[in-house]
């Protein structure tokens, strides 16, 4: 499944493609004839990716678009810039959570506002989901921005964490 704006390209990754971004040698990069090589995949992503996140693909077919990493590539660049994931399906009352992140060579450009926001759009327009959550961090400014832009509000604090919400009601 592909996902269009302006300048990404949001692909959700099928099983093999995310092994490949998993190994992080520029398989993945090669099979979809894109720039680069290795990405700046940290470790313990990466390890979270492996040991998480691929066997609850493999496990969860059904849902694996709640799972799997779609990546963000940049059309002008034909390059990854970022990724995001739902961290499982929706709960009983029709909620997702997001997670989501820029490589650094790419931040500050908007990407990562622009995918969220696209993100937004096909889980109102093609699912049931009713609202999304995201946790940052209390210094992750950029990420504020990110989802303050996308209509996303700060609805708790806790642990360390801001946790932001979007109801996605018409």
């Amino acid at each position: 499944m592909v996902l269009e704006t302006e300048r990404l390209l949001l692909r959700l990754l099928n099983i093999y493609e995310l092994e490949l971004y998993v190994r992080n040698d520029g398989s993945l990069q090669e099979l979809m004839c894109l720039e680069g090589s290795r990405l700046e995949l940290p470790f313990a992503v990466s390890r979270v990716l492996s040991k998480v996140i691929l066997p609850k693909v493999r496990k969860d077919v059904e849902n694996y678009a709640f799972y799997n990493p779609w990546i963000l590539v940049c059309k002008k660049k034909n390059a990854i810039v970022g990724d995001i994931l739902f961290k499982g399906p929706p709960d009983a009352n029709g909620q997702v959570e997001i997670g989501y992140g820029t490589y650094d060579s790419f931040q500050n450009q908007g990407f990562m506002t622009e995918a969220v926001q696209e993100i937004t759009r096909w889980l109102k327009e093609e699912t049931e989901v009713s609202s999304i959550i995201a946790e940052t961090f209390p210094d992750n400014t950029a990420s504020f921005r990110v989802l303050e832009k996308s209509i996303f509000t700060k609805y708790k604090e806790s642990d360390g964490s801001l946790w932001w919400k979007r109801e996605l009601s018409s």
